[in-house]
């Protein structure tokens, strides 16, 4: 599967805290899952893991006969 593309979106009721969201396009919703933070400095997004999660989510909830 190819890598879907997502943004950053910082937390609308919280902007100064660490809680940000990736926001991508499935299936025509927007949908949004909790970013991963760097391990060291939690004010940056490690994107390598927020990546896998995002396309680990997506296959997750493809219809059964569309998952590798």
């Amino acid at each position: 599967m190819a890598n879907i593309t997502y943004i950053i979106v910082e937390d609308s009721d919280s902007p100064n805290s660490t809680l940000k969201w990736a926001e991508f396009e499935h299936s025509g919703l927007i949908t949004q899952i909790h970013a991963v933070l760097d391990s060291e400095d939690d004010t940056l997004i490690d994107e390598a893991a927020t990546q896998y999660k995002v396309n680990e989510w997506v296959e997750a909830h493809l219809p059964w006969n569309e998952t590798v």
